[in-house]
């Protein structure tokens, strides 16, 4: 979708290059080498302008990001979303569980990137294609927040936020096993290597550094309950790396894999699917974090209700 930036000039940018002005604003090299290359893609009072121009107070500069091609092909789906929030640059919503998050084989037309593609193509203020930039994905059986940029530029600042490790995850899961001997209210870290699992397209385990594919993975979490019974316990986790599983293989190598979990643990009577949340997303928006909640869904509720 496009986007445009419009910035009245101050008396603290008097004097200074459009190009400083656009690193204050934190506008990555891609997206600066991407307006050079556009007729109106850098403009003031109206005018094109080069990054070189020495701005004066009072001047307007615009920024004119525009969306070209035609999308990433995804087909509008008229799938039921739940938005937690949504502004000019990102939409965030509440992911249910058993919905892929982008298109893959086999899911060519009920995901969420289906789902928002018909949803912007039916809003009024749209404005240029819809391509599905997700700045966190989850697996099709996790649910919980997923925060999706909706222009070239929001994705490019907030990108760059992910890299540096700026976007902070918060997750729920319920596991198999008695973890009181851990639940002392502090958190604990499960530092290792994750690879693909040999012959596998899927499945990753743990691994020595040295291994081909080896991706080092560090977690953090604390418990938060254990169910009368001593099978289950609550657990939060703090993911400090974004490994493929990296949850569910951590879990399963400490000994207590997620409920559910019938690729790192064992299928349950009780629940459909791993019983996974992603809770909470910590953005980094305008100077201050931005904290965006995904209620606990009614098959997660109900294995905690039976604590």
């Amino acid at each position: 979708m496009n986007k445009r930036i419009s910035l009245k000039i101050t008396a603290d940018l008097d004097g200074k290059s459009i190009l400083s002005v656009l690193r204050q604003l934190r506008v990555s090299d891609g997206i600066i080498t991407y307006l050079k290359k556009l007729p109106h893609g850098i403009t003031v009072d109206g005018t094109h302008a080069t990054v070189r121009r020495i701005l004066k107070e009072g001047e307007c500069l615009v920024l004119d990001i525009l969306e070209e091609g035609t999308g990433s092909g995804l087909v509008p789906t008229p799938l039921p979303i739940d938005i937690i929030y949504e502004d000019e640059d990102v939409i965030v919503l509440n992911k249910p569980p058993f919905v892929p998050t982008h298109p893959s084989h086999g899911h060519q037309t009920d995901t969420l990137a289906n789902a928002l593609c018909y949803y912007f193509k039916n809003q009024d203020q749209r404005n240029g294609e819809f391509v599905f930039r997700a700045l966190n994905r989850l697996d099709r059986n996790t649910s919980g927040v997923v925060c999706v940029t909706k222009n070239k530029y929001a994705a490019a600042l907030y990108g760059a936020e992910m890299a540096e490790g700026r976007i902070k995850k918060k997750y729920l899961a319920v596991t198999d096993g008695d973890m009181s001997a851990l639940n002392d209210g502090a958190y604990h870290l499960i530092s290792t290597y994750i690879r693909r699992e040999r012959e596998s397209i899927i499945t990753r385990t743990v691994c020595d550094p040295d291994e081909d594919g080896a991706a080092s993975a560090i977690t953090e979490f604390k418990v938060i309950c254990v169910s009368t019974d001593k099978k289950h316990s609550l657990v939060e986790l703090l993911p400090q790396t974004g490994r493929t599983h990296q949850l569910r293989v951590h879990l399963s190598h400490i000994g207590y894999p997620i409920t559910g979990d019938g690729l790192y643990g064992r299928e349950s009577a009780d629940i459909a699917r791993h019983a996974l949340h992603a809770e909470q997303l910590f953005i980094e928006m305008q100077g201050r974090t931005r904290s965006f909640i995904a209620p606990l869904p009614e098959d997660i509720k109900a294995l905690i209700d039976n604590f």
